[in-house]
């Protein structure tokens, strides 16, 4: 387990800490959603060859998941991480399954969520993932290009082509990109068209 062990050791020196996206309103509480959680960790772990499973787990009195985090050299770790629910219910058994793989995740990565958090990481950026002002002209500049092809509509603008394709590749907002995924809004801005 000495590959996983280092691996795991260099993300974690890397993994910033997740901002708060969600909200429960039965308890008036903010979380980091799953999402949010693997938008900021999945490139860190791909960086250092590793990679996350999740498998529902259940029974008629709990549901929860194993998570398993493996290393391109084979080793793996894993947990299990169930939460009780009561009365045999479907809808109860999914709920748990997904709160326990935003709990199993954050825990076996040793993730902290939070609503304090500044700078690039408020918006869920990992530290050393930033755009440079190289690729952020060149995302302007082909938005501009794309709202250009459109001079009979006012309502293309550059601001709406890359609003757009950034809900189009996943991203929230113009702070989650950075030049490991620049590359995916490009090619979405050059393939962009009014209504798709």
């Amino acid at each position: 387990m000495i590959a996983i062990a280092k691996a795991l050791v260099e993300f974690r020196k890397e993994c910033p800490q997740v901002g708060f996206d969600s909200q429960n309103p039965h308890f008036n509480s903010k979380f980091a959603s799953l999402a949010a959680i693997h938008r900021v960790v999945d490139p860190i772990l791909a960086k250092h060859g590793l990679a996350v499973l999740q498998f529902p787990v259940g029974d008629e009195h709990t549901a929860g998941c194993i998570t398993k985090i493996i290393h391109e050299s084979g080793e793996t770790l894993e947990q299990e991480f169930r939460v009780p629910i009561g009365k045999s219910d479907a809808q109860k058994a999914c709920a748990a399954v997904s709160y326990a793989r935003r709990f199993g995740l954050s825990g076996a990565l040793g993730i902290v969520t939070t609503d304090d958090v500044d700078g690039n990481d408020a918006v869920g950026t990992p530290r050393g993932m930033t755009l440079s002002d190289e690729n952020a002209a060149k995302l302007k500049t082909a938005a501009q290009a794309k709202a250009d092809e459109y001079p009979n509509d006012e309502t293309i603008t550059p601001k709406c082509v890359i609003r757009e394709c950034l809900a189009s590749v996943g991203l929230q907002k113009w702070g989650d990109v950075h030049d490991q995924n620049y590359g995916h809004l490009f090619s979405a801005i050059q393939e962009w068209e009014p209504g798709l």
